[in-house]
């Protein structure tokens, strides 16, 4: 049994709760069966210390192109001996989960995000800049009265950050429930 909260949900739309070992009956490995043109077995694994994909994609293909010549049975279709095109490699998980197009797709996202962000940093800048325009008749008095240039600009810094703190809150809030649309 697996713990709560582990599954693989791009398999299938289901929860998987229990793994099982693959099931060798014969009615599933005899090549005259109702089951002789289905056999998708996705295992996941992690790559030992420095090894590469590329590695084990090598080592995956002579495995199976051993088994398929040790049991020549298994990986040919009934009288006429036709080749079932049984192969054995590795692949990324996140290249099975997203598709091969999906860098491209992803970095296209990564800079709509990007260009958003930076008009709302100079729309920020500019309500700024505009606020403290406005409140120069202030700052003339404050500097009047005795306030230091270090004194004004520790209130301007505190106001900014406490600014940049709602923002990050309210932005945190909605990452996270688009974040669960974006699972939906």
């Amino acid at each position: 049994m697996l713990p709560p909260g582990v599954g693989f949900d791009y398999f299938t739309p289901e929860p998987i709760e229990l793994y099982v070992p693959y099931p060798m009956i014969p009615e599933y490995t005899s090549r005259a069966g109702s089951f002789s043109s289905v056999r998708r077995v996705i295992a996941i694994a992690r790559l030992r210390g420095a090894a590469t994909i590329e590695q084990a994609d090598a080592e995956l293909r002579t495995i199976g192109q051993r088994l398929k010549s040790d049991h020549p049975q298994l990986y040919r279709r009934g009288t006429d001996g036709q080749d079932l095109g049984f192969t054995m490699g590795a692949t990324p998980l996140r290249r099975l989960v997203l598709g091969r197009g999906a860098r491209t797709a992803v970095m296209v996202l990564f800079a709509a995000v990007g260009l958003v962000l930076l008009i709302a940093c100079a729309n920020t800048a500019q309500f700024l800049m505009a606020r403290a325009i406005e409140r120069r008749p202030e700052v003339i008095i404050r500097s009047a009265l005795g306030a230091g240039a270090g004194r004004l600009l520790r209130q301007f810094l505190t106001e900014a950050f406490l600014f940049a703190a709602v923002a990050a809150a309210l932005g945190v809030v909605q990452a996270s429930a688009l974040a669960g649309v974006l699972r939906r």
